[in-house]
């Protein structure tokens, strides 16, 4: 997916994969059942008018990824 994330007020294009959430579903007598799983967000690129700003971030990127979560709880 491609967004225009804003963090601490300056917007971002971000390029991410986003897995959602899967429910834990119970076995049963046949064993079927999954044990459920959080969401995911996979950061591919971090851009501020064309640069790219990865390095920028060092490898610590929670603060984009909490922004991206938080635009994507805004879309439900």
């Amino acid at each position: 997916m491609n967004e225009t994330i804003t963090i601490k007020g300056v917007e971002f294009d971000v390029q991410f994969n986003y897995t959602p959430e899967e429910p834990e579903v119970r076995y049963d007598k046949d064993m079927a059942g999954h044990p459920g799983s959080a969401s995911e967000i996979e950061i591919l690129e971090v851009q501020y008018k064309g640069t790219c700003f990865l390095e920028f971030f060092d490898g610590n990127l929670t603060e984009v990824e909490s922004a991206v979560e938080l635009w994507m709880s805004r879309q439900d």
